[in-house]
């Protein structure tokens, strides 16, 4: 997309991809495309998208943290407790570590194939 010539056949093959459409393949090459596939929700480096059940029994979908990170000690005692907290003591001090939730981001580009030339495999988001 960053050359002018090539937007609007760039363009074209994303508009067939989002319509479930493949990208053409040459034989012989090594070449191998996914089908097309959409995530519309991110999350940064270090959390994983999941999918947790509110109060009123209703979904939603949060970035959880892959590790423990240090949070408020009330989530580790107390009507605040967290079921996933833990207290940690060390060096005389003690600590409530939990998993930490964040609001997942919303993709600009949230459709995407994965293309496989020679062994390689890339990411295409459109």
């Amino acid at each position: 997309m960053q050359y002018a010539a090539c937007v609007p056949p760039i363009a074209q093959l994303y508009d067939v991809l989002r319509s479930g459409g493949s990208i053409p393949t040459c034989t012989g090459v090594g070449f191998s495309s996914s089908t097309p596939r959409f995530e519309p929700y991110r999350c940064e480096d270090g959390s994983l998208l999941t999918r947790i059940e509110g109060e009123t029994g209703s979904d939603s979908l949060t970035c959880r943290s892959v590790a423990r990170q240090e949070v408020r000690l009330d989530k580790c005692r107390g009507s605040e407790a967290s079921e996933t907290a833990r207290l940690v003591h060390s060096g005389g001090k003690a600590a409530c570590m939990d998993y930490t939730h964040t609001r997942p981001e919303v993709r600009e580009q949230p459709n995407y194939v994965d293309v496989t030339i020679d062994g390689l495999t890339q990411r295409i988001w459109f």
